[in-house]
């Protein structure tokens, strides 16, 4: 890398503030991170609720992640304050913080659901924006693909201290009290964050008019009939249906594994790990191959990545696991923004992409709920025929690569 090169990286204040960013969302961010174990165990140890039912309401919490797309077009339709983005970060941002802070004030456990399934409105539609943001810097360039890394490299440096903090927490404290305590703690990330908006993130004014509107809706029809897009939004989903994670593995390690709440916040580090082992690795791997090899090696990750839960036993083997299944969700992640900005119109891409996350989110949520059912009604709380049907969905995909468009192809379309 030429000094130049360096100079003009170090200069570049969007990379700085999605570094800065994702560090903070890494630690806090909704019902992930430093909440994750926490309010399981909340539910679980404190409340004495049954699997099926925390993943039921784990489920909930995942609707504002679906809803993505919602956001995405209110933003790119609707500018508040004159803004189509910074205005609604600084909002979402403020919002999260209060609604943590009134998570830790909360009397009765529907006022927890409900500040918890505000900070998820709020943490969806900043996330949402965050990658609009990195499209349209840069779009179909290696600048994008370089914020992309950034951020998910930023944001599991960052889950593997709320991991182990969370599980230390859990491992010493009664439950609602490591609930408390961890609230608490996510309430200073959102508060960073919005002040960093404020003076980082540069945006031209935007008034809603007629000529605006009418771009805007022009550039959706395009999207919405842009085929490789339902492809991309088709593999998101295969690649993120795993009923195998969430609430049943909790589950599995504390009560039939034995497992002390401070070895699962561990292993939330190890997973961690492994998300930022695969936010360096994807592009090493990656950056030279076609896009139907690319799909494919994502597919044999993923399903390797599941089947391998029918080995786990002990601490060891699921350090080992969660550092592979880690590496494997963040090479879907990553290969889901890349294929998808290369075709996603000007003018939508916030909207695009919450929809192409929102077909992953939409996988995971579904998969708790479907994975918790299956845990407690069909296979008596043993987690290995959860890990083959987790293994078989990435395979379902093998029937799309076949229409995953060349990139030279793409490039080619008229603007």
């Amino acid at each position: 890398m030429t000094g130049q090169k360096k100079h003009r990286l170090i200069s570049d204040k969007l990379l700085w503030y999605f570094a800065i960013t994702y560090l903070g969302n890494g630690f806090a961010c909704a019902q992930y991170n430093i909440m994750a174990q926490p309010l399981q165990y909340y539910f679980l140890k404190g409340l004495h609720w049954k699997p099926d039912v925390v993943a039921s309401y784990m489920a909930l919490f995942m609707i504002p992640w679906v809803m993505k797309p919602l956001f995405g077009i209110v933003c790119d339709f609707l500018p508040l304050f004159g803004y189509r983005r910074k205005s609604y970060l600084i909002l979402a941002n403020v919002t999260a913080a209060i609604a943590f802070m009134l998570a830790t004030l909360a009397p009765t456990p529907p006022y927890v659901v409900a500040s918890i399934l505000v900070t998820a409105v709020c943490m969806s539609m900043s996330t949402a924006i965050y990658i609009g943001l990195a499209v349209q810097s840069d779009r179909g360039g290696n600048k994008n693909r370089l914020y992309f890394s950034v951020q998910q490299i930023c944001y599991y440096s960052a889950s593997i201290l709320a991991a182990l903090v969370g599980g230390k927490i859990c491992q010493t404290c009664e439950p609602f009290k490591a609930f408390d305590y961890c609230a608490f703690l996510a309430v200073l990330p959102s508060t960073v964050v919005a002040i960093l908006t404020m003076i980082l993130v540069k945006e031209e004014k935007s008034q809603l008019n007629k000529e605006l509107f009418e771009k805007t809706k022009t550039s959706f029809k395009r999207a919405f009939n842009t085929k490789q897009l339902w492809f991309i939004a088709a593999f998101s989903f295969l690649w993120s249906f795993y009923p195998t994670y969430g609430t049943p593995l909790y589950v599995f390690e504390s009560e039939t594994l034995k497992f002390s709440q401070d070895i699962i916040g561990q292993l939330a580090g190890w997973n961690a790990a492994g998300m930022l082992l695969g936010a360096i690795s994807y592009n090493l791997v990656t950056r030279n191959m076609p896009p139907k090899v690319e799909a494919l090696t994502v597919m044999i990750t993923c399903s390797i990545a599941a089947s391998s839960w029918l080995f786990l036993s002990t601490p060891e083997t699921g350090a080992i696991l969660e550092l592979i299944r880690g590496m494997a969700n963040n090479w879907v992640i990553l290969s889901i923004y890349c294929l998808a900005s290369r075709v996603c119109p000007k003018g939508t891409e916030v909207s695009i992409m919450a929809l192409m996350v929102s077909f992953r989110n939409l996988a995971t949520s579904s998969a708790n709920h479907v994975g918790g059912f299956l845990f407690v009604k069909m296979f008596n709380e043993q987690i290995a025929p959860l890990a083959v049907i987790t293994a078989i969905m990435p395979i379902l995909s093998l029937l799309l690569i076949p229409f995953i468009p060349d990139h030279k192809k793409e490039s080619e379309e008229p603007d």
